[in-house]
């Protein structure tokens, strides 16, 4: 997990909120003993859903903050296996057949198949002398009808890492450019529905594919749906990235195989391995200082990514019980005067 390229991390807002009544100031240290010295005896704690040890004696119970109101996902390459572009291809023969075509140029099937603008699609069904309305909710038809085979052949399926999310107990949601019948299958299939508070793809219309990514249109309206303020958008194309840019929300690019060596023309607000990496990312576990020793300060966990430019910032030490090795490169330990 990587912070954006060039980026000025800073306290993010949602530790600026209400929560605490204090205001923000600067950064000091919290406790008379260095957290690099670890006390004899370790103190257990659980947040998250994540047991790990504590090694800063100074601590109290933490308090669970969520950095985002929701968390929207991208499908396809993200929660669910990518659809093999043979399958899109004969999706897009059989359009043209159901259109009375039974010649098509195979170029106009490979457009028609993936990656086809509104412009271009007029641009052919005029080739043809088609309707662009009724050729694209044949398409359209087709492909969910196709992925529906893939499903129950079992070559589109979930990712392992889901089991992820269940860390995660903030609404999420789905924006997808694929078709909202397809969505809607999956969501059902693999019985999605009691996690995903909301789920969107695209309508079969021409109006339906200019909305698609990059254009945020079914983006705001999941964040609509979510009444999400501060939300992050985890998705495996740029155009995904796009969309978060042009909704003012936080984007997170993930590598999964097919992207693992992609070189992003566009900078993400994080860049990730896996499904794994969004939890400290989403989640901060926060120690409140009420002792007299330690006056006016609050302190915390945050991912590294978000305190990195403070000065004077210890690292505070975890073990992960379940890996039983010492987690340092996620996260730091801050203070701020109150």
């Amino acid at each position: 997990m990587t912070a954006r390229a060039g980026s000025d991390p800073v306290v993010p807002a949602r530790l600026q909120s209400m929560r605490f009544p204090h205001q923000w100031g600067e950064v000091a240290q919290p406790v008379e003993k260095s957290v690099h010295e670890r006390p004899e005896t370790p103190r257990e704690e659980s947040f998250s859903n994540h047991s790990v040890t504590l090694w800063n004696a100074y601590t109290n119970t933490p308090q669970i903050l969520d950095m985002y109101d929701a968390v929207i996902f991208d499908n396809d390459g993200v929660l669910v296996g990518r659809t093999p572009f043979d399958t899109l291809r004969e999706a897009a023969w059989t359009a043209f057949e159901t259109a009375g075509v039974v010649d098509p140029d195979p170029d106009h099937v490979e457009t028609v198949a993936a990656g086809i603008t509104p412009e271009e699609l007029t641009s052919i069904c005029d080739t043809y002398g088609l309707d662009p309305a009724e050729f694209w909710r044949a398409r359209d038809q087709a492909t969910t009808q196709a992925q529906i085979e893939d499903v129950h052949a079992g070559r589109k399926t979930l990712y392992d890492d889901l089991a992820a999310l269940r860390s995660l107990e903030i609404p999420l949601g789905i924006v997808s450019s694929n078709q909202q019948a397809t969505i809607d299958f999956l969501m059902d299939h693999f019985n999605l529905a009691a996690r995903f508070h909301t789920a969107y793809g695209r309508e079969p219309t021409p109006d339906g594919l200019r909305r698609k990514k990059p254009n945020p249109h079914y983006l705001e309206q999941a964040l609509d749906d979510l009444g999400a303020e501060t939300a992050l958008f985890v998705g495996d194309n740029e155009s995904d990235i796009t969309a978060a840019h042009a909704a003012g929300i936080d984007s997170a690019f993930i590598r999964r195989p097919h992207r693992r060596d992609w070189d992003l023309q566009i900078d993400p607000t994080y860049d990730i391995r896996d499904l794994h990496d969004l939890v400290p990312i989403c989640v901060a576990a926060v120690w409140l200082y009420p002792q007299p020793r330690v006056p006016g300060c609050v302190s915390g966990l945050l991912p590294t990514s978000d305190v990195a430019s403070l000065s004077g910032v210890p690292e505070l030490f975890l073990r992960d019980r379940v890996s039983d090795r010492w987690v340092e490169q996620n996260y730091q330990f801050f203070c701020a005067t109150m």
